[in-house]
């Protein structure tokens, strides 16, 4: 790429370079992965268009179902004993098959 190319390319085609470079990269480095991520992060934030990402993102039900799920998880946060453990603190480590297993052993 030439310099006047350079300054030419927008935010969005820094993002998808940086993308590029972030999946060649993940396999290799985890040091040199969490950099690239923030600058990816910050560029993104700064492209702006706000309205059109809120709309795509509430298009994708995974991520709806996911951010569900961190509010609930928040949530838990207010009644526990714990800030650091929450929801998961209150329930055994070793799988969601312990859980129901002890849920049922109570009686419901």
């Amino acid at each position: 790429m030439t310099l006047s190319k350079i300054k030419t390319l927008s935010i969005t085609d820094y993002i998808n370079i940086l993308m590029v470079i972030f999946v060649f990269t993940f396999p290799i480095s985890a040091k040199k992965v969490y950099p690239l991520l923030i600058l990816l992060i910050v560029l993104w934030i700064f492209e702006n268009n706000w309205r059109d990402k809120i709309q795509k993102l509430l298009q994708i039900k995974s991520f709806v179902y996911y951010m569900i799920f961190i509010v609930f998880l928040g949530m838990s946060l207010l009644w526990s004993d714990s800030i650091y453990g929450g929801f998961v603190k209150h329930y055994p480590s070793n799988g969601i098959y312990e859980y129901f297993k002890m849920y049922f052993k109570r009686g419901c």
